[in-house]
């Protein structure tokens, strides 16, 4: 949600408000982190393997049908301004480049080295560091737990490599190079990723703190923390090494948050993550995330402009087009993904338990 005020508030409106609601997307990163880890972790317990083709299938399941509903929208409106005449001509040759580039997940890269503009599809940067880290994982993972690693050599591994991306990051930075490069590159932004997959290691080997009022006072400075953090942080562009700090900072309280989610089910916390509208909100929340870019940007261009009723308009329309996908589209992929899930704890449910260093 936080994207999506930055988005409006910052990137349309112009308000000199809430200037750090981009850092959403690293929480997203560390929760993606979580649950894959937690997803992959779980069934290598009770199998002794995992399916790594019954992983990307389920992968393909909940993300392609809205993507690729997404990309056929956005090239439908744009063979539409072709035929408008010359005043869209670089817009459209501009988009036909990036459909491509967004399709295949390598649109970050191209925001990377300002290879050319991504138009109403920049939204799909993150997305595509996260199916390249979709890619890489599950296939690491799955070859240290063959190999016998145990849970505190994989822990270790992966901090290391998390440690690695962040201090890319600074080296990026200290040695003159575009903030892009820092903020868009798969190597530079993995660290938030990789801090998930940690706490996902940390959760499924039985590490986590037991429930505990210092556990939830220092979760509740966190959080706060977090709010400070989305409110005053610089736009990336101007951030210097402040974004840089600021990443490895987030990662770190986001998954000391949910941690307190997982062991302090009673803390108020977890009751405002249990209300009913904010778990809807959840399930929809990959489609705003897709949606709501691509329609204020064409609000904007075709109709209004920057402007309060443009805004106002776009998310309205954002809102309509995102239910109708979450319920039509996305939902039937979900149920066979849910099939596909349970078929597979079936079929496998004799636990083999990990090696030894």
């Amino acid at each position: 949600m936080s994207v999506l005020v930055y988005h409006t508030l910052n990137n349309r409106l112009h308000f000199p408000i809430f200037s750090g609601g981009y850092l959403g997307v690293d929480l997203f990163f560390v929760l993606s982190g979580f649950l894959i880890t937690t997803i992959l972790l779980e069934e290598w317990g009770r199998s002794g393997t995992v399916s790594l083709r019954m992983f990307y299938l389920r992968r393909v399941l909940r993300l392609a049908p809205a993507y690729v509903s997404l990309l056929l929208v956005v090239l439908g409106l744009e063979l539409l301004l072709l035929r408008a005449g010359p005043r869209f001509e670089q817009e459209t040759r501009q988009t036909f480049q990036a459909i491509p580039a967004t399709l295949f997940y390598v649109s970050n890269w191209v925001r990377t080295f300002e290879i050319f503009p991504l138009r109403s599809l920049s939204i799909t940067w993150s997305l595509a560091i996260e199916e390249q880290f979709y890619l890489l994982w599950p296939v690491s993972l799955l070859w240290g737990l063959r190999r016998g690693w145990s849970p505190k050599r994989l822990l270790a591994v992966t901090l290391s490599l998390m440690a690695a991306s962040m201090a890319l990051r600074f080296g990026l930075h200290l040695n003159g190079q575009p903030w892009d490069r820092s903020y868009y590159g798969t190597d530079a932004r993995v660290g938030e990723l990789l801090a998930g997959c940690a706490l996902g290691i940390i959760a499924t080997s039985g590490w986590l703190p037991p429930a505990s009022r210092w556990l939830r006072l220092s979760t509740q400075t966190g959080m706060l923390l977090v709010g400070v953090l989305v409110l005053v942080s610089p736009n990336p562009g101007i951030a210097g090494m402040w974004m840089h700090a600021a990443y490895p900072l987030l990662a770190i309280l986001v998954a000391g948050g949910v941690i307190s989610l997982l062991v302090d089910t009673g803390s108020l916390m977890a009751a405002v993550m249990r209300m009913a509208w904010l778990r809807w909100i959840g399930r929809i929340s990959y489609g705003l995330y897709l949606w709501h870019s691509v329609l204020l940007y064409f609000v904007s261009l075709i109709w209004l402009g920057d402007t309060t009723l443009s805004v106002i308009v776009g998310m309205g329309m954002t809102m309509v087009v995102v239910i109708g996908s979450y319920y039509l589209i996305e939902r039937p992929a979900l149920k066979l993904k849910s099939r596909l899930r349970r078929s597979a704890s079936i079929s496998s449910p004799v636990p083999v338990g990990g090696g030894s260093d």
